[in-house]
C-alpha cells in the first residue's frame, strides 16, 4: 500500500481498495491533528477568542464588530478622535440659544472688521495734509484692503472642514488689531498701507466663512435672518467707520480713530474666542464634485457667474464716489458737526433699507434685487445732477440720506442671492462673492482716485471735481442692472430657487 500526503488529506492508492477501512481510520488522526492546529494559530491571533468553542467564537465575533462599527463611527464623526475616546459631553450639539449667540457674535466681529475697513473716509483730507500727499493718493488706502481681500479670499476657502471655524475668524480679528497698530504707529504713508493689507487679509478670511458658519449654526431654515443679522453687523460697521473720522475732533488727532477700532477688535476677538462654540467646516460638501473643486469650477453655475459679475459692477459703481463722500460733504457742509451727522444717518438709514428689504427677499429675491440695483443708479445720478447744479446744502444732505437707504439693500440682497442659488456650496461661492465683492471695491476706490486725480491736474491743483466721479458711478450701475437681467434671464429656475 502506497500512501501520498499532500496537505491535510491521505490519499490511498488504488492497490489498496481491500483495506480502505484501514486506511481511512488512519487517515482521521493527521485531520484532526491540522485542524487543532489551525484552530491554535487562530486563537492566537485573537486572544479573547475561545478556539474550541462554537459558541463562544461566535458571541466574541459578533461583539468584535459591534465594536469595530461603533469606533469606526467615531471616527468619522469626531476627525479620529473616536478611536481613542467616546464622544464627550462638550462635543454634543449646542443649544438654539448657544446657536444664535454665535451668530450674534460673528455679526459683532463683522461690524469691527468692516468698520476697520471704511474708517479712513471722512480723514482722508486729514491724511494727506499730514503725509504731505494728493487727495486721490488717499483712496488708496480703502482700495488696498478691497484688493488684498480679493486675492485672500481663495486661499481662505481651501481651509480645511475640520479646522475649528472659531480659530479662523478669531485669526481674522488678530489681524483686523495689527492692522489698525500699523496705522496708529505709521510714521510714513507707506507704513499706514501696509496696515491696510493686513486688514484686506483679515476681510478675506472672515468673509468666507463668516457668513456660511453664520447659516451652518442656525439651519437652512434660519438662514435668511441669520445672514441678516451678520449684514447688520456690516452696516453697523458703516455706520461706526465712515464718521468716526470726524468724531474724534481736530484733523490732527485722525490717528486715534484707529486706536478706538484696535481696542474694539481686541475685545471682539475675545468675545468670539469665549462665545462661539466649536464649529467645522461642511464636511458633507467634500463628497461633492463641486465643493471639492476650487472656484472656477463654481463658475460652471451660469446663474453664479452673472451674479458674480453684477456684485463685481455694483461695488465698482458704488465706491468710485463713496469713498470721497466725506471730502464731496466737506465742500457742501460747512459744520464739522453736520458732516458728522450725515455721515453716521447715511450708513444708520442703510440698516433701515436693509431691514425693509429683507421682509421682500424672503419671497421675491430677484425682483427686488433688480429693483435695488435700479434705485441705486437713480439715486447716484441724482446725486450727480446735485452736485453740478450747486445745490443748497440742504438737498444735498436729503440726497445723501436717500443715497445710504438705497444702498443698504443691496450688498444684503446680493449676499442672500448667491447663498441661495448654491445652498449645497455655501463656503466656496461665499469666497468668490468675496472676491468679488472686494475686488470691485478696490476697482472702484482706484478709479474713483485715479478721475479725481485727474479732475487735479486738469484744474491746475484746484478743486476736483465730484460730479465726474458720480457720473462714472451712475454709468457703472446701469451696466450692473444690464449684466443682472442678462444673467437670470430664460433661468426660471433660479428665480424659482430665490424663492423657496
Amino acid at each position: 500500500m502506497k500512501h501520498a500526503q499532500r496537505g491535510r488529506f491521505l490519499r490511498v492508492s488504488s492497490s489498496a481498495r481491500p483495506q480502505r477501512s484501514c486506511a481511512l481510520s488512519v487517515s482521521r488522526k493527521p485531520v484532526r491533528f491540522v485542524r487543532s492546529l489551525r484552530l491554535i494559530r487562530q486563537s492566537r491571533r485573537r486572544p479573547s477568542l475561545c478556539a474550541f468553542d462554537p459558541c463562544e467564537r461566535r458571541r466574541n465575533g459578533e461583539h468584535h464588530r459591534k465594536h469595530s462599527t461603533s469606533r469606526l463611527s467615531r471616527d468619522r464623526l469626531g476627525g479620529g478622535e473616536g478611536l481613542i475616546r467616546g464622544p464627550t459631553q462638550a462635543e454634543q450639539p449646542p443649544s438654539t440659544a448657544i446657536r444664535w449667540l454665535g451668530v450674534i457674535t460673528i455679526a459683532t466681529t463683522a461690524f469691527v472688521i468692516v468698520a476697520t475697513e471704511f474708517a479712513p473716509t471722512a480723514v482722508l483730507p486729514a491724511v494727506a495734509a499730514d503725509f504731505n500727499v494728493p487727495l486721490g493718493a488717499t483712496g488708496m488706502m480703502t482700495a488696498i484692503p478691497g484688493l488684498i481681500a480679493a486675492l485672500t479670499a481663495p486661499l481662505a476657502m481651501r481651509i480645511p472642514a475640520s479646522w475649528d471655524r472659531r480659530f479662523v475668524l478669531a485669526s481674522a480679528g488678530f489681524l483686523t488689531v495689527g492692522a489698525n497698530a500699523l496705522v496708529v504707529a505709521g510714521q510714513a504713508f507707506p507704513v499706514v498701507l501696509l496696515g491696510r493689507v493686513s486688514a484686506g487679509l483679515a476681510l478675506g478670511m472672515f468673509w468666507t466663512v463668516g457668513a456660511a458658519a453664520a447659516v451652518r449654526l442656525v439651519g437652512d431654515a434660519h438662514g435668511v435672518r441669520a445672514i441678516s443679522i451678520v449684514s447688520g453687523g456690516t452696516s453697523l460697521g458703516l455706520v461706526a467707520g465712515m464718521p468716526a473720522g470726524s468724531l474724534v475732533g481736530p484733523p490732527e488727532n485722525w490717528r486715534a480713530v484707529f486706536v478706538v477700532f484696535a481696542v474694539a477688535a481686541l475685545a471682539a476677538t475675545f468675545l468670539l474666542a469665549a462665545l462661539l462654540p466649536r464649529l467645522q467646516g461642511d464636511t458633507t460638501a467634500h463628497h461633492d464634485r463641486l465643493a471639492q473643486a476650487p472656484v472656477r469650477k463654481a463658475l460652471a453655475r451660469p446663474v453664479v457667474l452673472w451674479g458674480l459679475v453684477t456684485a463685481f459692477t455694483v461695488f465698482v459703481g458704488q465706491f468710485a464716489s463713496s469713498t470721497f463722500l466725506g471730502a464731496f460733504l466737506g465742500t457742501s457742509v460747512a459744520l464739522p458737526a453736520l458732516l458728522t451727522a450725515v455721515l453716521t444717518v447715511f450708513g444708520g438709514v442703510g440698516i433701515l433699507g436693509m431691514l425693509i428689504a429683507s421682509f421682500s427677499f424672503a419671497r421675491h429675491a430677484y425682483a427686488t434685487l433688480s429693483a435695488t440695483i435700479a434705485l441705486l443708479t437713480a439715486v447716484i445720478g441724482l446725486v450727480a445732477l446735485v452736485s453740478a447744479s450747486g445745490s443748497p446744502a440742504a438737498v444735498v444732505v436729503v440726497v445723501v440720506i436717500l443715497w445710504g437707504t438705497v444702498w443698504g439693500a443691496v450688498p444684503f440682497g446680493l449676499q442672500t442671492w448667491m447663498l441661495t442659488q448654491a445652498p449645497d456650496n455655501r463656503e466656496t461661492v461665499s469666497a468668490a462673492l468675496v472676491v468679488a465683492i472686494q475686488l470691485g471695491i478696490g476697482a472702484g476706490s482706484g478709479l474713483g482716485s485715479l478721475a479725481l486725480r485727474v479732475s487735479e491736474l486738469a484744474s491746475g491743483g484746484g478743486e476736483p471735481a465730484y460730479t465726474t466721479i458720480f457720473i462714472v458711478s451712475a454709468v457703472i450701475c446701469v451696466v450692473a442692472l444690464s449684466l443682472f437681467a442678462t444673467g437670470t434671464r430664460s433661468r426660471p429656475g433660479a428665480r424659482k430657487a430665490s424663492r423657496s
